[in-house]
């Protein structure tokens, strides 16, 4: 396919699905290919430049700010392989415009939303860090490391609705007339008065949501575009699966929960490569794997006595199969 040149016209076509499918798919190719570059910096400045002009404009660019949203968020499920140009042209839009998906979603909900005087809070926890937050009803959120919460000064109209990414211990005040609701990314969580453990990592292939205490519904799309909705009893554990869509239910003894807010970590069969993500984030460590058939072997592990990175790094390097290796705050793994 010769993918030739595009313009922000050709751009803004494909954005409002105005071309056909070779032009959509000679775009595509465009940005996988020259995703990196300032012309495409350009083009997609441009893009969002006009969209800030014509969001109030009326329905057709509401339409298309959603496709492109859901767009975004089904293709950036993919795993971001290391030091290639494997991103899909979606991922590099994301991260050449600095606005987090998470922001994305918020934006167009304020934009269309009927109560313009909302005030938004942002807080978050750095890597390394823990945090505790209180929401205007009283709702208590424990922010793991590199977490981020978004929520409005006031609680207002039917909903208590907040934006989320990371992972996130929520013990919310039960009010029947106004469902808590949790967006994170494509799926939202609906909550009356619970206790509950999200993880919901953008960089993650995996949602976790655990629920200790009430009940919860659950909603996403599956891979083909069907919304999905699971109801949570204590004890449960959905797992959803990014790039598939789908979705599994698992069980777990409420009384022998372990919490990463306690210092407790768990991993259940968890692929090393997951596993030292978490650990990077929770130690503000950069962890490399540096041997790709390592990534995906699975481990049963549970640090429960406040164990230190030195002595869980020791734990993984008791394996044979691997060595670790630690330089101040870089860690390879052999």
């Amino acid at each position: 396919m010769d993918i030739g040149l595009i313009d922000k016209n050709l751009v803004e076509d494909y954005f409002y699905d105005r071309c056909d499918s070779e032009t959509a798919a000679r775009v595509e190719k465009w940005f996988s290919v020259y995703g990196g570059s300032d012309r495409a910096s350009e083009l997609l400045r441009s893009l969002w430049d006009s969209l800030e002009v014509s969001m109030d404009g009326g329905a057709e660019t509401k339409e298309a700010f959603e496709a492109f949203r859901l767009r975004m968020e089904n293709m950036g499920a993919v795993p971001r392989k290391r030091g290639g140009n494997a991103l899909v042209w979606f991922q590099r839009a994301a991260a050449v415009l600095l606005i987090p998906l998470m922001v994305l979603s918020v934006y167009q909900f304020v934009r269309f939303s009927p109560d313009d005087d909302v005030v938004w809070i942002e807080k978050s926890a750095a890597l390394g860090v823990k945090e505790q937050v209180f929401l205007p009803d009283g709702t208590g959120v424990w922010l793991n490391s590199g977490s981020r919460i978004i929520y409005p000064e006031t609680f207002s109209g039917r909903t208590r609705k907040v934006f989320f990414d990371g992972e996130g211990l929520f013990d919310v005040v039960s009010d029947r007339k106004h469902p808590f609701e949790v967006q994170s990314g494509g799926a939202l969580t609906k909550v009356y008065g619970t206790l509950f453990n999200l993880r919901s990592y953008p960089e993650d292939s995996e949602l976790e949501l655990s629920l200790l205490e009430g009940s919860v519904s659950f909603c996403c799309r599956s891979d083909t575009g069907e919304e999905q909705e699971r109801m949570l009893s204590p004890g449960e554990m959905l797992v959803l699966d990014k790039n598939s869509g789908v979705l599994s239910r698992h069980t777990f003894r409420v009384d022998e929960y372990e919490s990463w807010k306690d210092n407790k970590y768990c991993f259940r069969n968890k692929p090393l490569e997951d596993i030292v993500r978490q650990l990077g984030r929770t130690f503000d460590m950069d962890i490399v794997i540096a041997t790709d058939s390592l990534k995906t072997v699975s481990y049963y592990m549970a640090f429960v006595n406040n164990e230190d990175i030195d002595e869980i790094l020791a734990v993984i390097d008791a394996d044979e199969r691997v060595r670790v290796v630690r330089k101040g705050r870089i860690v390879e793994i052999h």
